[in-house]
């Protein structure tokens, strides 16, 4: 069951060979760690102001 009041400190994206871009992830404000690897057709992410 997820809870809204849960935080997402850690993710990772790993493996995913077609992915061309990712998702925003300013929103994720305790993320402290982010883990990419393996995704050869992501050029660049975005960052919100």
């Amino acid at each position: 069951m997820w809870d809204d009041k849960q935080i997402v400190i850690e993710t990772k994206v790993i493996d995913f060979w077609m992915c061309l871009q990712l998702p925003t992830l300013g929103k994720l404000t305790s993320l402290k760690t982010l883990r990419i690897s393996n995704m050869l057709h992501v050029k660049y992410l975005y960052e919100e102001s």
